[in-house]
């Protein structure tokens, strides 16, 4: 590996040039947009729950936006937990316009934190390939998916970043606050609670559960006791059912990669799951849950740590109903664990072929594969198109195994694997 280290430059200088010239294409239209994408439903749920109101009303918040004359179209239903408002209460006091376009050089600012964080957390334990296996993760369509409608991926993972590393550090307490943060503002980051208690880590996990409730008394000013009640009676239970308090966007959207839309495509629904589809992916999600936790009920060295790790983000995104391409930000940890693996002498080379397909699938524009899919389709060539539309799902059930496997001491001990 001593010969290719000339590379590692020359990618991580090629990955962010490209990138500031999406970035720069990218703001070419955001910088003129006043509808602000996803970021208009948190704008508006926070006015409305600072004057009071219930900031999972959708008809309110698009009566609030058709009142201020500052939306465009329908504003998207707020499905957050109630403390996270308390994050973004800053926008109102912008035009919505205006804190939109703040929030995509905040996210711009973020996305090089994380990368940095990442980096100086796993540096010693995936190698000096790590900056081009980062800069490569992070410069495509999931990126600028986050950046152009104003998503929260980045500010959430930073403070996954932060809490697993402290944790690393033997700094409990502030890990624990830094992942019920996390927890908080989606509830994704959750897992990694169930990986800690996994590890035998308490002092973590009571904290991280402390600290949600701390947050939530605090948002107790800004979303009511009863708004409170009402999300996690009413709009939590929905996701399991893919109602996310009234979400329009279909399961069967082309940007959606998780399990159950794969079983929507095989057993469809009206307005969400059906029975059948709802059935296999509970079945599934237990599986892989169980499945994770036998593999890792021992804890290995540092890098199958990091693997793990690698494994339960990768689990974040193909047990929820909905994983749009924006989500895939969080596919860059198994991104670094695999390429760390093939660089270490954990994999042999003969898997760099399908980590690289993975790898540029996962980046690419869904137009991209669209227009791909519609050629194999219209040539009747059912089962390749079939790929091609679920190619982002397959990639990352390919680098969650390739995690999982690097993360099991009992499967890794003293083997690696033979080429495909």
């Amino acid at each position: 590996m001593e010969k290719l280290r000339w590379l590692n430059p020359l990618v991580v200088m090629a990955c962010l040039l490209w990138h500031a010239h999406s970035v720069w294409f990218v703001w070419g239209f955001v910088g003129g947009e006043t509808g602000a994408a996803d970021f208009a439903s948190y704008y508006y749920a926070a006015e409305h729950a600072l004057d009071g109101g219930n900031p999972y009303d959708t008809a309110a918040l698009n009566a609030l936006a058709e009142r201020v004359g500052r939306g465009l179209g329908a504003v998207q239903p707020f499905f957050y937990p109630p403390p996270f408002l308390l994050f973004i209460a800053w926008a109102p006091t912008m035009e919505l316009s205006q804190a939109y376009h703040v929030w995509f050089w905040i996210n711009e600012v973020l996305l090089f934190a994380v990368m940095v964080s990442i980096f100086m957390w796993w540096r010693r334990d995936i190698g000096p390939a790590l900056p081009a296996l980062l800069a490569l993760s992070f410069s495509f369509a999931p990126t600028l998916f986050n950046l152009s409608l104003g998503q929260v991926n980045l500010p959430v993972m930073l403070a996954v970043v932060w809490a697993l590393t402290l944790s690393q550090k033997e700094k409990p307490i502030a890990s624990g606050c830094l992942m019920g943060l996390a927890c908080m503002a989606k509830m994704s980051p959750a897992l990694f609670v169930a990986w800690w208690m996994l590890r035998g880590r308490w002092k973590e996990v009571a904290v991280a559960c402390g600290s949600a409730v701390v947050l939530s008394l605090v948002a107790l000013p800004m979303v009511g006791i009863e708004h409170q009640v009402h999300f996690y009676r009413e709009v939590l239970p929905g996701f399991a059912t893919g109602d996310y308090n009234g979400l329009t966007v279909p399961i069967s959207s082309w940007k959606n990669h998780s399990l159950p839309s794969l079983y929507y495509h095989w057993i469809p629904g009206e307005g969400g799951l059906s029975s059948g589809a709802r059935a296999l992916s509970s079945v599934s999600s237990l599986a892989l849950l169980v499945g994770l936790g036998w593999c890792f009920r021992r804890p290995g060295d540092d890098f199958a740590r990091q693997a793990q790790i690698a494994a339960v983000a990768t689990a974040t995104l193909l047990i929820p109903v909905f994983t749009y391409e924006h989500h895939l930000l969080w596919a860059a940890l198994a991104v670094a664990v695999a390429g760390g693996a093939l660089t270490r002498g954990r994999l042999s080379w003969g898997w760099a072929p399908l980590l690289a397909l993975a790898v540029v699938t996962l980046g690419a524009n869904p137009a991209w594969l669209r227009i791909g899919y519609d050629g194999l389709r219209d040539a009747e060539l059912t089962f390749l198109a079939f790929l091609v539309q679920e190619s982002k799902l397959f990639s990352l059930l390919f680098l969650g195994g390739v995690s999982l496997w690097l993360g099991s001491a009992s499967l890794r001990e003293s083997a690696t694997p033979e080429s495909p």
